[in-house]
């Protein structure tokens, strides 16, 4: 597994160049954005997913295809090798990759104040509801970001996104961070929590998918650079 934490430079030639790469689709949805600074990560996002999901499976940026699931979960149209799932917040992009033979969540929150935080939390399991509420009132903030961005990895792992109940599992965070399904039908789920930047809350979710892994390519060779920059 690839987890690429980004945060965009003020190039104008390196945001042009990220642009370009946008279907007709994204660009339309990049032009319909109300806020400058909510087009401009989307749009970053977007052409970065593009020309980093290129290299992996060595195609030309422009010509990706994606598909959505039933739930909008996207995906590469073509047969690929891989999986993957973006998420933004704020200034900062998050992209996951692993293999195929995986499903994959990842989602990243600005921490930042909350007015409704206990009616927030009865959206969680009440297990989850207990554990925050029994902390120190200045770490129930950070804590609860911390919850959500895991909630979220795991239903955007499972394609249900928010169509998934946030009370048909638990997150517990001791002895280690673990999913447990509150029905069998929640399949096994491991969850990460990879270093964040300042601020910031985010997590990484694999479930096993069902695919053969005759698709597989070993493009996660740890000798392999795929691109210069920043990865866990």
């Amino acid at each position: 597994m690839h987890f690429w934490h980004l945060v965009p430079c003020d190039s104008f030639s390196t945001e042009n160049a990220l642009l370009e790469l946008l279907s007709y689709e994204e660009t339309r949805k990049f032009c319909s954005f109300f806020s400058q600074s909510d087009a401009k990560t989307y749009g970053l996002a977007h052409g970065f997913l593009r020309k980093l999901l290129a290299l992996y499976c060595a195609e030309n940026p422009r010509a990706l295809r994606f598909a959505l699931s039933r739930r909008g979960k996207p995906s590469l149209l073509t047969d690929s090798p891989i999986s993957f799932n973006l998420s933004h917040s704020g200034t900062h992009i998050c992209i996951a990759v692993c293999h195929s033979s995986l499903e994959i969540g990842v989602d990243v929150e600005c921490i930042r104040k909350l007015d409704e935080l206990d009616g927030l939390l009865r959206l969680f399991h009440p297990g989850e509801q207990n554990y925050i509420r029994a902390l120190p009132k200045h770490a129930q903030l950070h804590a609860f970001f911390q919850l959500w961005t895991c909630k979220e990895a795991v239903v955007k792992a499972t394609g249900q996104g928010l169509y998934q109940s946030l009370q048909s599992f638990e997150v517990q965070f001791q002895p280690e961070v673990r999913v447990c399904p509150s029905n069998s039908e929640q399949p096994h789920c491991s969850l990460f929590l990879p270093n964040a930047f300042q601020h910031t809350s985010c997590a990484l979710a694999l479930i096993p998918a069902s695919v053969s892994p005759g698709r597989m390519r070993n493009i996660f060779d740890p000798n392999r650079t795929v691109f210069h920059g920043k990865k866990h």
